[in-house]
């Protein structure tokens, strides 16, 4: 799992190398712009939205209006509960923007960037391996993409809940990125896998290859965190989503 990890890495050096050498500008444009102004659909909502959560959260948290020492003690763990409800709550807002982001950036501008991963691979083998026509790459996007919402938002609500109890609050927003780094990885790694397996066949591969897709995911969010990462991270992760996946399938 760390080999998968460290080699995802150090394939987006491998990547931006690609990009002027073999002249793939040309493919990122699409993707980048439509990644662009879904970045900045999703992200405005959350804005607006994520300190209404944290007040909300906060407010559902009993204050006492006593004046003995245990209503002093209360109210002080009180100040530390509402300050932990409210950050959670950006968190939950932040994870599920991201989850809707990243899924359905994958899904609509997947059939653009199968050509650039098609293209990748020919530099990288010679081979010339067709990708599916438009539509079905669009629908399996778009299966892929609800597929992995539902599972992803289960799995960060639960971490959620645990990240409202104080001695939890970190390690759960450690696992919200780690598991929102393994979908994204996947959705990524899926632009190669579609000319190889089928549905089923490359969520098999993708579970064999934990940290290979956590590696690219984490990236990508990163990424993500730099203004001008909304045009880029797609296009730089599929690229190197062909670049591991071809290491594992062809060797």
């Amino acid at each position: 799992m760390i080999s998968g990890f460290t080699k995802s890495i150090g394939a987006y050096f491998q990547a931006l190398k690609m990009i002027p050498k073999y002249g793939l500008w040309s493919y990122l444009l699409v993707p980048g712009l439509i990644s662009l102004l879904l970045a900045l659909g999703i992200g405005s909502i959350s804005f607006f939205l994520g300190d209404d959560l944290g007040q909300l959260l906060s407010n559902l948290i009993p204050t006492s209006n006593g004046d003995g020492w245990l209503a002093n003690i209360w109210n002080w763990i009180n100040g530390g509960l509402q300050s932990i409800a409210g950050w959670m709550g950006s968190i939950l807002i932040l994870a599920i923007s991201i989850i809707l982001y990243k899924n359905l950036v994958i899904a609509f501008i997947g059939p653009f960037l199968s050509p650039l991963s098609e293209k990748v691979e020919y530099e990288l083998t010679g081979m010339k391996r067709q990708s599916p026509p438009f539509f079905k790459s669009f629908v399996r996007g778009i299966t892929l993409a609800i597929r992995n919402i539902i599972k992803e938002s289960l799995i960060v609500a639960v971490l959620f809940i645990f990240g409202l109890f104080p001695l939890f609050s970190v390690p759960a927003a450690i696992l919200i990125f780690i598991v929102q780094a393994y979908y994204a990885g996947a959705g990524n790694m899926d632009f190669t896998l579609e000319r190889y397996f089928n549905r089923k066949e490359s969520i098999r591969f993708i579970r064999n290859n934990r940290g290979m897709a956590i590696g690219n995911g984490a990236v990508f969010l990163l990424l993500l965190s730099i203004g001008i990462g909304f045009l880029i991270a797609p296009p730089l992760a599929a690229i190197v989503g062909t670049i591991t996946v071809n290491k594992k399938v062809n060797g």
